[in-house]
């Protein structure tokens, strides 16, 4: 099976999209290169991936692969940096079904997908981001999300995972916003990085002080700061 699926993911990785396609790609790689693979017979037939993933639990095999991937990224100054945010899956919909909205766990930098939940269609992703973060090793972590996820349950269960967060405050948590933009942030020294990518120039600045006594938000437990880009 693990043979199977290794020739499954090369295949696709290389642009095929259905089952014919990937039998296609096995026979076209040649016995050398599927050996390798761990796939001995050389060849595989469409019907055979049929049945393969018609009893593959696909649920348990995302969450294998994303404990692989998480052992595998890169760490920030020591510690792990995780990406939360939510994407619409591109050219999965069908017939009247909307396409599916998924929220995904990543490493900062390289993407690597470490976990992901499908938001329920009457629901958003507040709840499928707590799920996903749930089933996550957060421990010595650092959580970034959007605004949306600034709320203090979900900072809470970050920071009893033994983990920090990073969250954007907006005017959906109004009074922290409206306290924030009163900060006397121009008195106050920045750090900037320009990036050049996708034929586009970026500026990226943050300001940092401590932790106002007023805010009510869970933790910080390692760095008792907040700031504004």
């Amino acid at each position: 099976m693990g043979a199977l699926i290794a020739v499954a993911v090369c295949a696709v990785t290389a642009g095929a999209r259905g089952f014919t396609a990937i039998g296609k790609w096995a026979r076209d790689a040649g016995a050398g290169a599927v050996k390798q693979l761990g796939l001995v017979r050389g060849s595989v037939d469409e019907s055979t991936l049929r049945r393969l993933f018609a009893r593959l639990d696909a649920d348990r095999l995302d969450a294998l692969v994303g404990t692989w991937a998480a052992t595998r990224a890169a760490l920030v100054a020591g510690r792990q940096v995780i990406a939360v945010d939510g994407k619409t899956v591109r050219g999965a919909c069908g017939g009247d079904a909307s396409a599916p909205h998924l929220v995904a766990a990543s490493a900062h930098g390289s993407g690597a997908v470490f976990g992901q939940v499908a938001v329920g269609e009457k629901s958003n992703e507040i709840p499928a981001a707590r799920d996903l973060l749930e089933a996550l090793e957060l421990d010595g972590a650092v959580v970034r999300m959007d605004a949306l996820h600034t709320q203090h349950a979900t900072a809470a269960l970050v920071t009893e995972a033994d983990a920090d967060y990073v969250l954007a405050v907006k005017a959906n948590q109004k009074p922290s916003y409206v306290r924030l933009k009163a900060v006397p942030w121009a008195q106050l020294p920045a750090v900037a990085r320009t990036d050049r990518r996708h034929g586009r120039r970026t500026t990226r600045t943050v300001k940092a002080i401590d932790v106002p006594a007023w805010t009510t938000s869970p933790g910080p437990r390692k760095s008792p700061s907040c700031g504004a880009p």
